[in-house]
C-alpha cells in the first residue's frame, strides 16, 4: 500500500493554526519545531516524520 503525503493540505492546515500569528509564536505552541522549517512546510516543502507527528499533534 502506498501512501502519499498531500504537502498543499499540510500547507493550509499551518495556514489555518497561524490564525494571524507568526510562525516563531507557533513553533513556540508546538514545541520542538521550528520558524523555518514552519516556513518550508508553508511553502509545499515535504517535513520529516518527527516534524510531521509534531504538527498534527500540536
Amino acid at each position: 500500500m502506498e501512501t502519499t503525503l498531500n504537502t498543499e493540505l499540510l500547507a493550509g492546515m499551518l495556514k489555518d493554526k497561524r490564525a494571524g500569528k507568526g510562525l516563531r509564536a507557533v513553533a513556540e505552541e508546538i514545541g520542538g519545531v521550528s520558524a523555518p522549517t514552519l516556513s518550508r512546510i508553508e511553502q509545499g516543502k515535504l517535513p520529516d516524520v518527527d516534524t510531521f507527528i509534531k504538527f498534527v499533534s500540536g
